[in-house]
């Protein structure tokens, strides 16, 4: 669609006066207790002046609300509240939203006017600390994130993107591989289009948000759940399609097209919801001086069905396809990708009288990827083609109520498949892993491995005394390509120091492989064992009236027996070992006000310290050592149904090694890996103001929202990295996004 044609139709919708009888929609769901998934019969459900009683399965319906954002509240006897903001009541496409209740909560806040316990703030039940949820309405509304899953948590304490180019997440000083992804319970390689082999992010999101229940994020401390990463986690559960009638959503923005059906199965007993996009890039070149346009299109699907009051049926696919053609500062300087990602598997679940249930998921994964870089020849100095396949079967067991006293053991058994067929010249280019640059020894490989992952894990609730809940646990695994194994101990405390106020410590030891394509380098690099990292993390809360908090979390971390070369100071040998060491420290404030009931916001600072040691003892700051981040967002309800919101960000510069430049036989230069001193100098610190103003309409069946961004209002020239010119031999910058405008529109029916 040529881009006037999207201009003029924005701005036509968003001249048309608001209808003048008060549209209204439908809300359903369904209440479960957050540990065993039980349904909860008769719990209390509040949207506004609006209120429901849910029946004996836990399922009900809030039938001819007044269209709009609003805040849903639920609570039972036996169990403390809990809150989801921003839920969009249309009408057109029927809501369904999941409410998860645990007992006791003390948070006590004032809504719609109806004094009840609930918080929005709630996040894990089996973390102590490090731990945020969002649901899709507020991943939706986040500025500055493009609709993007990793984007939308690299504006969370503690996190941010490793650039605009890419959503590399980069926590607490970890680099973009110590990430874990989850998906409906299935561990997935990537959820990136244009994501390299061996790379956890990408250009742009794979999963449409759209899709998506809600998400939680721990950036420290995990439980003993989660295993085979060092720094986060990142869990995302997709949403059922409604329960009550076909309704869809369609999307049209210079970003993308696309859309999506759902609708019930078998009488309300089960759902189903599918998706398809495709991308529009094209017309962002231009205005956002991109290097290159990423093509790409991904599918997704889910069937839910319940067998019956206690047993169920699930099954989930998200598949991807994306290509691009990257010029960098000269056309001789270039690099072409084309990828495949898929992600599909089925989960049983059961619930097992009134305190026990169980989950069994088959799952399969894959990742196909071709890639060649082009260096001042006409022919390609590296030329890569991979795949990687996972198939695995987990099931965890959950005994216990309540998390006062609750036991979940689980255990996963996974296959793992990979090949790689590289040709590569001695080359250098910048790693968005490693976050600088890296040389690569020449080298030819062809090769294919199998190995399995065996892990298990056991995890304990328990509550001592009131004011304190305890978390224990301990995971082991092993991996039999590596004959590495591990056990790794975890615990969390948390003391409720008032009705308003907690305190609370976690800790634990955390252990990961080196990424396939570090292990096919060379062939010493199979006997690489796992490296680990120690977190210790301690943290304040307090929260106010109005869904506010202060949030203040101190941590450290310390790494042992990172795989590097022996060597770092030359272009040698690939062959890598585990000599590597990495202390990272920091403290990261919060203070936000959730509840979009009038102007809402937050304020983020995090202050931190990160340093590595190369194989001679040298310690030097780390590639990722960002040292301050600082982010001030939110927004106001304007007239007419208009809301502005705005996002603006300070992120430091990255240490990077400025190499020596010497002339080479052929009348060029080249860069000398040889350097006395590494991460001696900084990129400019990173600043950007975002601004986004949304206007919601409900015309004739159908919602309608319009949005217009504007990413990087004050163009800034942010340095994303310096690319070396071999003719001029001089290092010229590749700046990040300039000035982007956004505009949009989604329709749901």
């Amino acid at each position: 669609m040529p881009l006037r044609l999207l201009i003029a139709l924005t701005l036509a919708l968003c001249a048309l006066p608001a209808v003048a009888a008060e549209p209204t929609g439908t809300l359903t769901g369904v209440v479960r207790a957050q540990v065993t998934q039980k349904p909860i019969a008769n719990a209390h459900v509040s949207c506004g002046a609006y209120t429901a009683q849910a029946d004996e399965k836990g399922e009900f319906v809030l039938e001819d609300i007044p269209a709009g954002v609003y805040s849903v509240s639920a609570n039972a006897p036996g169990y403390g509240g809990r809150l989801i903001t921003d839920v969009q009541v249309s009408s057109g496409r029927v809501a369904r939203i999941l409410l998860e209740l645990h007992p006791d909560e003390p948070d006590v806040t004032q809504l719609e006017s109806v004094h009840v316990q609930a918080s929005p703030f709630t996040g894990s039940s089996r973390a102590a600390t490090s731990a945020v949820r969002l649901n899709r309405f507020e991943m939706q509304r986040t500025v500055g994130a493009a609709w993007d899953i990793q984007r939308v948590f690299g504006s969370q304490p503690g996190a941010t993107t490793s650039s605009d180019l890419t959503n590399n997440l980069v926590v607490r000083g970890g680099n973009p591989t110590e990430n874990l992804i989850r998906v409906d319970d299935i561990e997935a390689l990537s959820i990136s289009h244009i994501a390299a082999q061996g790379e956890s992010g990408g250009a742009i999101g794979l999963v449409n948000l759209d899709f998506v229940r809600d998400t939680e994020f721990f950036t420290g401390g995990f439980p003993a759940e989660y295993g085979g990463k060092l720094s986060s986690v990142l869990d995302i559960r997709l949403r059922e399609g409604n329960r009550e009638r076909l309704g869809g959503e369609i999307e049209l923005s210079m970003a993308g097209f696309g859309g999506g059906l759902e609708g019930p199965l078998q009488g309300g007993r089960g759902s189903w919801v599918a998706s398809y996009r495709q991308s529009f890039l094209d017309l962002l070149k231009e205005p956002a001086r991109l290097t290159a346009i990423p093509h790409y299109d991904d599918a997704h699907a889910k069937v839910v069905l319940d067998l019956s009051d206690s047993h169920r049926l699930s099954w989930v696919g998200i598949g991807g396809r994306s290509d691009v053609d990257i010029q960098w500062v000269r056309n001789v300087d270039r690099a072409v990708y084309d990828g495949f990602k898929l992600l599909t598997g089925g989960t049983w679940s059961a619930i097992w009288g009134e305190s026990a249930a169980s989950r069994v998921t088959l799952s399969h994964v894959a990742s196909v990827d071709d890639s060649q870089i082009w260096q001042a020849k006409p022919e390609p100095i590296y030329d890569s083609h991979s795949a990687s396949r996972e198939t695995a079967v987990a099931g965890a067991l959950d005994i216990g109520a309540d998390e006062n006293n609750a036991w979940r053991l689980g255990a996963e058994l996974r296959r793992i498949e990979f090949r790689y067929r590289i040709g590569s010249e001695d080359w250098n280019g910048f790693s968005e892993n490693a976050g600088r640059i890296v040389y690569i020894e020449e080298h030819e490989v062809d090769v294919r491995h199998v190995g399995w992952r065996l892990s298990g894990y056991a995890h304990r609730d328990w509550t001592p005394v009131r004011p304190l809940s305890v978390r224990l646990g301990v995971r082991g695994q092993r991996f039999t390509l590596t004959d590495a194994s591990s056990v790794d101990p975890r615990i969390g405390l948390r003391w409720t120091v008032a009705p308003q106020t907690s305190l609370s410590l976690s800790g634990g030891i955390y252990h990961q492989s080196p990424t396939t394509l570090e292990l096919v380098l060379d062939p010493t690099n199979l006997e690489l064992q796992d490296f680990e990292a120690w977190h210790a993390v301690a943290g304040f809360e307090r929260r106010f009236a109005g869904a506010s908090r202060l949030l203040i979390e101190a941590y450290r971390k310390e790494y042992r027996d990172l795989p590097i070369r022996e060597d770092e100071t030359l272009a040698g040998s690939n062959a890598l070992r585990n000599l590597g060491r990495k202390q990272v420290q920091g403290v990261d404030l919060l203070l936000e006000k959730r509840i979009r009931k009038g102007p809402y916001g937050s304020i983020i600072l995090s202050l931190s310290d990160s340093k590595s040691r190369d194989a001679q003892g040298a310690w030097y700051p780390d590639d990722y050592d960002i040292r301050r981040l600082v982010s001030v967002s939110g927004g106001v309800p304007l007239i007419a149904g208009w809301t502005l919101g705005g996002k603006w960000r300070l992120v430091g510069g990255r240490p990077y090694t400025l190499l020596p430049i010497r002339p080479n036989d052929v009348g060029g230069y080249d860069l000398d890996p040889d350097f006395e001193a590494r991460n001696t100098v900084r990129y400019p610190d990173y600043r950007r103001l975002d601004l986004r103003i949304d206007r919601r309409l409900e015309l004739g069946g159908w919602g309608v929202s319009l949005f217009l961004e504007v990413q990087n209002v004050t163009n800034r020239d942010n340095v994303y990295a310096w690319q070396f010119d071999r003719v001029d031999g001089e290092l010229k910058p590749i700046l990040q996004f300039q000035r982007l405008t956004i505009m949009g529109i989604i329709a749901d029916f």
